[in-house]
């Protein structure tokens, strides 16, 4: 790969997934996800990256670049080692998801999404009083908890 050959660290996650044809079946690999290259890099070296060519743009979460912390490539190179259909889909939010606001002065709170028509209204919990508060926030400044 050109990013390796840059000095890059990098990973196209592939896995093994069984095919089957109307004479055989075999398992061919598949990529983990579809256009995806992972490159460990620094943000002062991150567009020194599109010298490699092939690269379009980087996946951006909420206007910053996706970041993957040691523990998630882990778990992507384990699921390479799965034999077996995966199926990839994004975790976009929708109405009663236990969310976090990731942006502003509520950084950090979660709530419950309970409306996401243009702006995202959360319910925040507060326990201790019995009682709940509801904000109305851009739909930007939130994201789904996952929770596994």
């Amino acid at each position: 790969m050109r990013l390796t050959a840059l000095g890059y660290e990098n990973l196209v996650p592939m896995h093994k997934q069984l095919r089957t044809w109307s004479d055989r079946k075999k398992f061919v690999e598949m990529p983990l996800f579809s256009s995806y290259a992972f490159v460990h890099t620094t943000e002062r070296l991150r567009s020194d990256t599109f010298k490699a060519g092939g690269i379009v743009r980087y996946l951006s979460l909420n206007g910053q670049p996706a970041i993957l912390r040691p523990h998630e490539i882990e778990r992507i190179k384990k699921l390479c080692d799965f034999e077996g259909d995966i199926i990839i889909t994004l975790s976009a939010t929708k109405v009663n998801d236990e969310v976090i606001i990731n942006a502003g002065v509520l950084c950090g709170i979660r709530g419950i999404l309970i409306s996401d028509t243009g702006r995202a209204k959360v319910r925040i919990s507060i326990p201790g009083l019995g009682c709940f508060a509801q904000i109305e926030i851009g739909r930007e400044m939130v994201q789904k908890i996952n929770v596994i």
